[in-house]
């Protein structure tokens, strides 16, 4: 559906498959409303699965900076269904916090994050959205890089929607051939009880020599890495 077609029409409710529902949270993160939201975070699977989402669409990404270098067909996607120990404000400050570094030492090696909306209207409960602009740098599989990305976070009662992209490709350290011109990512946290459920989904199209994103070794590698991510979450939250 065209951009133009997708801001007129009241959004559908969320599917109740988890590829329907990786697509669907990914469009109509500004677009669905608060109770839209709420319906749709009951509808996360909380069996920690971990699979393949079908490839997005050129009308799907035609809302965000996409990179002249982004090609749709050329980026797999792949999801966990996990569920980790926290609380939901405390998992929000881990979120909105501005050097993603300080608390994930063993991911990035320098992060730093401009606010591109008011951060705290959406502390005060003013906004229900936050967003920023980052640059880091970071290594990966041994190799420096550095990586400028889009992202935010939306709160609705009772979880919240992270969401990430890069408009240009990632930049290896000179020499390196490797190639990352693609990356998009949605996150729903949903509280339950003591515990949050995370459906978090990737379309990555990476190419490091020997291996790329159309190998399952790498995606399996990026699904651990992603599972790694709520391990060390789950610790800060304690």
């Amino acid at each position: 559906m065209p951009l133009t077609l997708l801001l007129a029409c009241a959004p559908d409710p969320a599917p109740d498959d988890v590829d329907g529902l990786l697509h669907w949270s990914w469009t109509q993160f500004e677009l669905a409303s608060d109770e839209q939201w709420v319906e749709a975070a009951t509808k996360l699977p909380t069996d920690g699965q971990e699979g393949e989402q079908s490839r997005l669409v050129e009308d799907e990404v035609a809302h965000i900076a996409w990179g002249a270098e982004s090609d749709t067909e050329l980026a797999r996607g792949m999801y966990i269904a996990n569920t980790f120990s926290c609380d939901l404000s405390r998992l929000e400050e881990i979120l909105i916090a501005r050097d993603q570094s300080v608390q994930y030492e063993d991911v990035y090696e320098r992060y730093d994050r401009e606010y591109t909306s008011d951060l705290e209207d959406f502390q005060s409960g003013v906004s229900s959205s936050v967003a920023w602009d980052v640059e880091l740098e970071g290594e990966y599989v041994g190799t420096a890089y550095t990586e400028r990305l889009h992202g935010g976070v939306r709160r609705v009662e009772g979880a919240l929607i992270a969401r990430t992209w890069i408009s240009e490709p990632v930049a290896f350290e000179e020499g390196s051939d490797w190639w990352w011109p693609t990356d998009v990512q949605i996150e729903v946290f949903a509280q339950q009880d003591t515990e949050i459920v995370h459906l978090y989904g990737i379309w990555r199209e990476l190419d490091i020599g020997s291996l790329s994103t159309e190998d399952d070794g790498l995606v399996n590698l990026t699904r651990g890495g992603m599972r790694d991510w709520d391990d060390r979450t789950e610790e800060l939250c304690e």
